[in-house]
């Protein structure tokens, strides 16, 4: 929602389909509006919501996986990227060892069921394991610098899909 993703790809037709504090099971009730689209790539990022309002990683990962089936199964032509959920900043009230866990689990089902992921965790992380003040706009979301890290690795990921 941060971002302006078609000026990111001005070539392209984008449609950001972002909302903020929106949760893996609000994405999921949403699928009718992103198939009606017909995509050739769907580039996702979810998780730290549903971690902030509790939702253990186990329903976080039964989530996902059955949002990738559905998008797998109603869009069967779609490139679909998963990017790992981001650390957040010291100063925020998710423990950043409740995101690695999620991340833990979510590569694996990505390649269980054949869907890219892009594992940018590192790279916005500073030297105590927290999100990186100079990659970060508040305690939660990337600022232009973060969203260029994280637009690098979603070019390369995205690639063979848009080119």
């Amino acid at each position: 929602e941060r971002l302006d993703w078609q000026d990111a790809y001005p070539s392209l037709r984008v449609s950001n389909r972002g909302i903020g504090s929106d949760t893996t099971l609000g994405i999921l009730a949403r699928l009718d509006d992103v198939e009606a689209q017909s995509p050739r790539a769907v580039a996702l990022m979810a998780g730290i919501n549903d971690i902030s309002i509790g939702r253990s990683t186990d329903e976080i990962i039964e989530t996902y996986a059955e949002l990738l089936d559905e998008l797998s199964h109603r869009l069967p032509d779609t490139a679909l990227v998963v990017t790992c959920v981001l650390p957040v900043t010291a100063a925020h009230s998710i423990d950043n060892a409740d995101v690695q866990a999620l991340n833990v689990r979510l590569q694996p089902l990505c390649k269980e069921k054949g869907v890219a992921y892009v594992d940018v965790y590192s790279e916005f992380c500073d030297a105590d394991g927290d999100l990186s003040a100079a990659l970060a706009s508040d305690n939660v979301h990337p600022n232009i610098s973060g969203y260029l890290v994280w637009l690098q690795a979603l070019d390369t990921a995205l690639s063979g899909a848009l080119m």
